[in-house]
């Protein structure tokens, strides 16, 4: 058995696993991701998604200002320097994600679902996941 070394060492196939793995790559880091699914397309909570982006009900490139007021209206015991880091990278995160490739979609005119995965998920029931949302974010 061979040695081999990593800069970073990533559990877990899903979105963040993989924004962590993709970004720390472009970053010029050696990384490996350890996945449990064995298959082409594993199962994952991230294919299950209806690929809607938001923070706390508010749209995801509203600003920092926002997001800071919507996430401490509705988690008041949440960790400042966290609650900054969220509000502070969420138009950014999308930014990056469209760089990397993922199309968007304004499903509704309601402040939630103006940044929605194309195609955006099935909102019927049963895993009809293939070819939408985080399947295709993935």
């Amino acid at each position: 058995m061979s040695k081999q070394e990593y800069d970073l060492v990533v559990v877990g196939g899903g979105i963040a696993g993989l924004t962590t793995a993709n970004r720390a790559a472009q970053l010029d880091l050696k990384v490996a991701v350890l996945e449990k699914g064995t298959d082409e397309r594993y199962l994952c909570n991230t294919r299950y998604t209806g690929g809607t982006l938001h923070i706390c009900l508010t749209d995801i490139m509203s600003g920092e200002e926002a997001h800071m007021e919507s996430i401490g209206q509705l988690c008041d015991d949440a960790r400042p320097e966290f609650v900054r880091a969220i509000a502070s990278n969420a138009e950014r995160a999308v930014r990056w994600l469209q760089g990397e490739g993922s199309k968007f979609i304004k499903a509704s005119a309601s402040p939630h679902h103006r940044w929605v995965l194309a195609p955006p998920g099935r909102t019927r029931p049963g895993l009809d996941w293939e070819g939408r949302a985080g399947d295709v974010l993935l």
